[in-house]
């Protein structure tokens, strides 16, 4: 039996390119939070370099949030400043 045509093509496709597109928001977001990852390791690292800035675990925890957060949001990021304790 031979096929003139494909019943099915046009769905195939469209399934196949939603596979895809999946993929890559996956790989392009698998990047950006590793990179972000590090970003955070660094800034971390340059502050408590040399004992500049003594940070409790507490306190580390809530910057790496924030950065994390800024870092990996596809929204504009509103600064907040803190005055008080």
């Amino acid at each position: 039996m031979k096929l003139s045509h494909l019943a099915y093509a046009s769905e195939i496709a469209t399934s196949m390119l939603r596979k895809q597109q999946a993929e890559a928001v996956l790989q392009a977001r698998k990047y950006l939070v590793e990179n972000a990852l590090t970003i955070v390791d660094n800034v971390l690292v340059h502050f408590e370099k040399d004992n500049k800035l003594n940070i409790d675990p507490g306190k580390k925890l809530e910057i790496i949030n924030n950065l994390l957060v800024i870092l990996t949001s596809d929204k504009e990021a509103n600064p907040v400043i803190n005055v008080g304790s």
